[in-house]
């Protein structure tokens, strides 16, 4: 599991800018794409999350625009 959060030494030791640059580098790989598993507007949100609790929509992933 990938872990973000320093511990309070090892941030004096690096910018802020560094420290979101890094979790927004990995945002970039395109190993993430293989984790969506698909997209739903807002809107359709009730019906979604009940495709999803059922089972009728299998996901990993869902995002919810």
């Amino acid at each position: 599991m990938l872990h973000f959060w320093l511990a309070l030494a090892r941030r004096r030791t690096q910018t802020t800018t560094h420290r979101l640059g890094s979790p927004l580098d990995l945002l970039q790989d395109p190993a993430l794409d293989t984790l969506l598993t698909g997209i739903s507007h807002f809107n359709e949100s009730p019906e979604v999350m009940q495709r999803l609790a059922s089972g009728d929509l299998p996901a990993l992933c869902h995002v919810v625009t």
